[in-house]
């Protein structure tokens, strides 16, 4: 199990404290607990893997697909496909921040636990259910396949947007169901399954976007 040290920033010798900071998102980061050696590369590994390796792969695979296809796979171009691609981009992108934030501050764990196990890294503390965890139970997964969209969309490898993104989303929905929801349940068992009724897991639906739309509406106005 991954140590994780309890005392705050501000108690820490040499380290200087953000508790005062004006700023909210940092005073709030700066309150959460200090990250070992182990979880910064744990951090550092994951970003690399999810953010530079897999979009790597994507584009650079689809030469390899399209040799063997025999022939180069059609996709959409010009200005209207350029912009649709950008707000796929921007969409995966709000959904990941959005979803590390929560898992952080208000879950209390490592964003990029796939297994649940505290032997790899350090779960959430917290079931989230608001937010964007009212939309979907995986909204990173979700930001992951938009963001994966969008770079693929961009760079013309579409072999890689009909296949292997599908193929990751697949990925996501079977880790979930072998790894993440058996931990979920056994970590919180009175509070997930409610929550997994009326959540779906990787595509918002209908009625989880009214019922996030409601929530963060009812937050506000409080």
């Amino acid at each position: 199990m991954s140590t994780i040290t309890n005392r705050r920033l501000g108690s820490v010798t040499g380290r200087r404290s953000f508790g005062k900071c004006r700023v909210p998102m940092i005073r709030r980061w700066g309150s959460h607990r200090i990250m070992d050696r182990g979880e910064i590369l744990r951090w550092s590994g994951s970003i690399g893997i999810f953010y530079l390796l897999v979009p790597a792969y994507l584009v650079t695979s689809d030469a390899v697909i399209a040799r063997v296809a025999g022939f180069d796979a059609v996709g959409w171009s010009g200005v209207m496909a350029v912009s649709c691609y950008l707000l796929f981009a921007s969409l995966g992108l709000l959904l990941i921040t959005t979803s590390i934030r929560a898992q952080v501050t208000r879950g209390r764990g490592h964003p990029f636990d796939m297994t649940g196990r505290e032997s790899f890294s350090r779960p959430t503390q917290t079931l989230l259910t608001g937010g964007v965890y009212a939309l979907c139970r995986n909204p990173m997964g979700l930001g992951d396949v938009f963001l994966y969209m969008a770079i693929t969309g961009l760079a013309g490898a579409f072999w890689s947007m009909y296949l292997q993104v599908p193929a990751y989303a697949a990925v996501v929905v079977l880790n979930h169901l072998v790894n993440e929801r058996p931990a979920l349940l056994r970590r919180f068992p009175s509070e997930f399954p409610p929550y997994e009724r009326v959540t779906p897991l990787l595509i918002p639906t209908p009625a989880s976007v009214r019922r996030a739309l409601a929530r963060a509406s009812k937050a506000s106005s409080d």
